[in-house]
């Protein structure tokens, strides 16, 4: 690919001003106070983006460098938090947040929440309220408070893919697949989809946590005063179990699968590695568990003799439907959430790290990432436990899919080719996804 830096933002700016175009005459939205909406969107990219030029370094080559993402990842945030603004925009649960963001400013902090039918009850930390706690004044209806929460996520989204540039650079040392990541980390729908039907503390919990086990993930590579990282990691996982019980979940086995992975490796850089995973883990669950999850002891009681009663079992939609429904549902929902490019191109990208890579560490990482999602989803299929793994898949899928993604494109021109109908067919996905807030029928699915 010669693709160079101003042909880039040409065809980013292009592709966005396209879609605020579409917005505005959509359902007439030019006719109401949308138009000042954008203009604060505009106001906030430019500013953030003017941020990330003055802290980055100007590249010899700033095709695919930190500040190209940095302006790529900018401008798609930008994209969603105008679609976000959109009247026609789906609000689902998100005056539930807004609720329970509500009771978190009158100085409540434990409360749980309950599951798709039948209703297992679990606990549901307040992280993201108390991260946006400073501004929740500054905004005064019910619907700005929607804005301010969807808005808090996204940054978190965006930050996410930032914190995969680093960790994909610094280890396989190839910008071409860390921009790859980095932007089909903000382009998966899983992500949008998160925000959109408003589970919006899983989406900012998991998104504190990919970044705090991308931190941890470059340990090999700090020369001097590791621990440092180590505790800039810890504190994002800790924000992360904090502010979603299925990011807890999920992400105790996560760190400790990879720390296993890289333990395996029999090599002191993985090995340097794992001990930070298993450091970070024990502080984090330790805080976790100390400032929140242990006053919940009776309501994990009552959930597991329900679980085990098997409660529900007769309904369709039920969380204990039989193995087959679920795995129909499995099997849907995550093609519906990543896409064939993705998923295909995630593969492709494996099979290059196992052929090249094996004894790489972070790609030792992915192995043990990987096998934590394919667990969890086996999970969701056997048993009445679903921990929405898809969105810890996010980067692992888009760090894989990336990586396939850059080879292709400095291959042959056969995987040209293939690599440029992978990011179309992406992009159109994402798209589609985008519409679908709006409740427009998708018109890719592929």
């Amino acid at each position: 690919m010669t693709l160079g830096a101003r042909p880039l933002a040409f065809a980013l700016g292009l592709g966005a001003g396209g879609w605020l175009g579409f917005l505005l005459v959509f359902d007439g939205a030019f006719l109401g106070a949308y138009p000042e909406r954008l203009v604060f969107v505009g106001i906030v990219a430019a500013a953030a983006g003017a941020l990330c030029a003055g802290s980055t370094s100007r590249a010899e080559d700033d095709r695919w460098s930190l500040r190209a993402a940095a302006g790529a990842a900018v401008l798609l945030t930008a994209c969603k938090l105008a679609l976000f603004f959109h009247p026609m925009s789906a609000v689902g649960d998100s005056i539930f947040h807004v609720h329970r963001a509500q009771v978190v400013q009158r100085g409540e902090y434990f409360f749980t929440s309950i599951t798709p039918r039948p209703f297992f009850e679990f606990p549901y930390p307040p992280g993201l309220y108390v991260v946006v706690s400073p501004l929740w004044n500054v905004f005064r209806t019910d619907m700005e408070h929607v804005w301010l929460l969807r808005g808090a996520a996204l940054a978190a989204e965006a930050a996410l893919a930032l914190a995969v540039y680093f960790v994909v650079f610094a280890n396989w040392r190839n910008r071409l697949a860390a921009f790859c990541a980095s932007t089909v980390t903000l382009l998966l729908p899983v992500g949008v989809n998160t925000i959109c039907t408003s589970n919006l503390t899983n989406s900012f919990g998991q998104s504190m946590f990919g970044i705090g086990l991308a931190t941890l993930l470059w340990l090999h590579l700090a020369s001097r005063r590791d621990w440092i990282l180590i505790a800039i990691g810890s504190t994002f996982v800790c924000a992360g179990f904090l502010s979603h019980f299925s990011t807890f979940s999920v992400g105790i086995p996560l760190l400790l699968a990879c720390a296993t992975v890289l333990w395996l490796g029999r090599r002191p850089e993985p090995r340097r590695v794992a001990i930070g995973l298993t450091v970070a883990l024990a502080i984090a669950a330790s805080v976790s568990i100390a400032v929140y999850y242990s006053h919940f002891v009776p309501v994990y009681k009552k959930t597991a003799e329900r679980v085990l009663a098997r409660e529900g079992a007769e309904a369709e939609r039920s969380m204990v439907a039989p193995a087959s429904t679920k795995a129909n549902r499995v099997i849907t929902t995550v093609w519906t959430e990543f896409g064939a490019a993705a998923l295909l191109a995630g593969a492709a990208g494996g099979l290059l790290l196992v052929a090249a890579r094996a004894g790489d560490p972070l790609t030792l990482a992915l192995a043990g990432w990987a096998g934590v999602v394919l667990g969890f989803w086996l999970l969701a299929i056997l048993t009445a436990i679903e921990m929405r793994a898809s969105l810890a898949a996010q980067p692992l899928i888009a760090m894989l899919a990336g990586l396939a993604i850059a080879r292709g494109a400095q291959d042959g021109r056969a995987t040209r080719f293939a690599a440029a109908v992978a990011i179309a067919s992406i992009v159109l996905h994402a798209v589609s996804d985008w519409t679908g807030c709006l409740g427009i029928e998708g018109f890719w699915r592929i």
